[in-house]
């Protein structure tokens, strides 16, 4: 995933050549218990081209929840050494965000740290856009959760609304593959039944989005649909079975609007 400081909060896929170092730690895992072979599908002198290490990740994605961290660490600091300046200066405390993050073996460009408090600002999670900002309530949840910040502010918005389940299963569906099944031509190798797989999924998103248009929204209707069928499972079933069983009946029978 590669961050870009201009589209604050959004990561892209991008497909990359490994780096010398990867390729000689899946050499490792080749013999890791017997002797064994790795096939890499390049050419041997492309090989030298490639960069040793790769680029950190601290260095190439969005730096909002890092940055959190930072500030909670610098805010704790700050309060242990108050009105102590020898303690400071004999710890040699840097006590804000953007000097602790300065100190990590890769530190990340200045763009990317000047962007992370941005978009904190925005989010609510800082009282300003700056380095001196304060926490606020939702960055003290945000930083308890080991969630994204957009998806910590979705759940705190559906607690303080009163619809925290459903704000719980619409941070899910942001935050986890799609549970609608997408065929490949790769694994299927009939067309008539690649096709039919690829009309019966475009059925069921077409179904469970109700018009939306909206893929959280659908994975959501999905779920209370889900959900409907729970108590038709017999009560002495494990949970396991339970969960399985309306899985089950999901594919037997045609879901209710919600």
């Amino acid at each position: 995933a590669i961050g870009d400081p201009n589209t604050p909060g959004l990561t892209t896929l991008s497909t990359q050549w490994c780096s010398q170092a990867s390729l000689a730690q899946r050499c490792g895992r080749a013999g890791r218990t017997r002797p064994g072979w790795c096939i890499r599908l390049l050419p041997e002198f492309m090989e030298k081209t490639l960069t040793p290490y790769e680029t950190p990740e601290v260095r190439r994605t969005p730096l909002t929840k890092l940055y959190l961290q930072a500030k909670g660490i610098s805010d704790s600091l700050a309060e242990v050494v108050q009105g102590d300046a020898e303690a400071t200066a004999r710890l040699a405390l840097k006590v804000s965000p953007a000097a602790l993050l300065q100190d990590l073996p890769a530190p990340p460009p200045p763009g990317a740290i000047e962007a992370a408090t941005a978009e904190l600002a925005v989010l609510g999670a800082l009282t300003a856009d700056a380095d001196s900002a304060g926490m606020t309530v939702i960055g003290l949840i945000a930083l308890s959760m080991p969630l994204d910040v957009r998806i910590c502010r979705l759940v705190w918005l559906g607690a303080l609304w009163g619809c925290l389940p459903e704000a719980i299963v619409l941070a899910a569906a942001c935050s986890s593959p799609s549970p609608f099944e997408a065929p490949s031509r790769l694994e299927l190798g009939d067309s008539d039944e690649f096709s039919a797989r690829l009309r019966e999924s475009a059925r069921s998103r077409r179904y469970f989005d109700g018009g939306h248009f909206s893929e959280p929204l659908m994975c959501l209707r999905l779920f209370c649909s889900w959900l409907r069928r729970l108590p038709v499972v017999p009560s002495s079933y494990s949970y396991q079975r339970v969960w399985n069983r309306a899985t089950d009946l999901m594919k037997e029978s045609e879901a209710i609007d919600v």
